[in-house]
């Protein structure tokens, strides 16, 4: 079992440093191929739309299926995605990169929490042990790109995401294949089986995708780089600032708080990010310290939520079905902040990301 659990973070781990580089080096480089803040915005909010669509399929397949065929799948995407956007110069091509990240990125999602679910005996410790190491290998990504783009152009350091994928082939062809029980597709769809506690889960992750929806996609190197930050220091900055929220996601194992405790920390995310975009020059490192500190918390809060409420005989498809809401809500907000931000200035994503929060811990304080 824990060869097994270790072959999944070590995927998750080269994922995430696939992923580390495309956040940051993919806006800035379609800025420079003068593609335009609202068709960036646009291109973007295509993401979670075909990621949840092809999320939620595989979820289902891989509780009937098993599932080793989608981190194959993932492994085998990965390698690909790079390349399409190093030859994207308009917005179908990008778009044809975000589709492929998509499905590439669903492929993975679907089945790793569940597969963790399946083997681990403490599931909300090894599922917060997922979003630490998917963050801090993020980090370590994004502050190598900060290192890489003084020396290499964007194309050249896509190129090298590309070939970082190639170890994922081998841990995903050694995954053991477990052998699935029959089910009823009727029976793990049905939303009236589902606890009255899976349904409100699912209301609360259609705020999240709201809240977070808008600063996890492009907005936030872009945002950097409007207030004048090079290149190479935006790379160190978010780098950092996500390494920071995987350790606190981490350190959450070891502190053993409350559900309740935790949630009113949560509390610190919607504060940080309110700051950050009224932040100095001088204060910006500092803010997004802080930031990343918070924002690790509330991966914590998460997936100690995602444990509760899927069910035991059907945890990939109740993750999936739990994350639909929240991805088409992100993928609304994504498509509308580019207009907000051409409109109203970067300040506004981050007040109504701030305030849509506020909501969510609310009602999860009353649901969960």
């Amino acid at each position: 079992m824990k060869n097994q659990l270790r072959k999944i973070f070590a995927i998750q781990a080269f994922n995430s440093l696939i992923v580390g580089i495309l956040f940051v080096a993919l806006p800035l480089l379609m800025s420079e191929r003068n593609i335009s803040i609202v068709e960036i915005g646009l291109i973007y909010a295509s993401l979670p739309l075909v990621f949840q669509t092809f999320r939620l399929i595989f979820a289902i397949l891989s509780d009937l299926i098993g599932r080793k065929k989608f981190f194959i799948l993932n492994a085998s995407l990965n390698f690909f995605t790079p390349l399409i956007y190093i030859f994207a110069f308009n917005p179908f091509q990008f778009l044809a990169g975000k589709i492929t990240e998509g499905v590439k990125s669903s492929a993975l999602w679907s089945v790793n929490r569940a597969s963790i679910l399946e083997e681990a005996r403490n599931k909300e410790k090894e599922l917060r042990r997922l979003r630490a190491i998917s963050s801090i290998f993020q980090a370590l990504a994004i502050l190598a790109f900060g290192f890489l783009v003084t020396f290499f152009s964007f194309p050249k350091i896509l190129l090298i995401s590309s070939f970082i994928s190639l170890p994922l082939f081998f841990l995903s062809l050694n995954l053991k294949s477990k052998p699935m029980k029959k089910r009823r597709l009727r029976k793990i769809l049905s939303l009236k089986q589902k606890k009255e506690k899976f349904k409100k889960g699912l209301i609360l992750f259609i705020l999240l995708g709201i809240s977070i929806g808008g600063i996890d996609s492009y907005v936030l190197p872009l945002f950097l780089r409007e207030k004048g930050i090079s290149e190479s220091l935006i790379g160190f900055l978010l780098g950092f600032q996500i390494l920071m929220q995987g350790i606190s996601t981490y350190e959450i194992l070891l502190l053993g708080l409350d559900f309740k405790h935790l949630m009113f920390l949560n509390l610190a995310f919607p504060i940080f990010l309110f700051l950050l975009s009224f932040s100095p020059f001088s204060l910006i490192p500092l803010s997004l310290l802080l930031l990343g500190i918070s924002r690790g918390l509330v991966n914590a809060g998460n997936e100690t939520i995602i444990s509760r409420i899927a069910g035991k005989y059907s945890y990939g498809t109740d993750i999936g079905i739990i994350f639909t809401g929240f991805h088409f809500a992100r993928a609304l907000i994504i498509a509308f902040s580019g207009f907000l931000i051409l409109f109203f200035g970067f300040s506004s994503i981050f007040i109504l990301s701030s305030l849509i929060f506020f909501l969510y811990i609310l009602l999860t304080l009353k649901f969960i």
